[in-house]
């Protein structure tokens, strides 16, 4: 699995986003006697980040290794919206960068950011997003 969390991480990277493997997460949960405690578990990941229209770089997705899936948020809920803060990326590498790492881009992508990157008028007609 570490070979597909550092395949992840050099290719977002290669388009320009910033990655972190993290091996450890620290969660607060409740011990036996009903207190809070802090817990370190191995949930080896990468998480991806991007910097939002504000110029704050935020965490936009990650690979959980343990699960074997994508988790996060689209573009809209993040304020990361690629066609402004990204003006550089072309349908063809968000494509490239998503099929790279066996991710589904729609569901990181909004469709309104799609269709702004594409410039198509509805971005569930256009094969290339779906």
């Amino acid at each position: 699995m570490e070979i597909f969390l550092n395949h992840v991480k050099e290719t977002v990277e290669k388009y320009g986003f910033r990655a972190e493997i993290v091996e450890e997460i620290e969660v607060t949960t409740r011990d036996e006697n009903g207190r809070f405690v802090n817990r370190t578990f191995k949930n080896p990941s990468v998480f991806v980040y991007a910097k939002n229209i504000d110029g704050k770089e935020v965490k936009w997705f990650e690979y959980n290794s343990n699960e074997c899936r994508y988790r996060g948020n689209n573009t809209d809920v993040c304020n990361i919206w690629l066609y402004k803060t990204r003006e550089d990326l072309k349908p063809d590498d968000l494509i490239c960068m998503f099929n790279d790492i066996e991710a589904d881009m729609k569901v990181f992508v909004d469709p309104e950011d799609w269709q702004e990157i594409a410039n198509v008028p509805d971005a569930f007609e256009d094969i290339r997003y779906m």
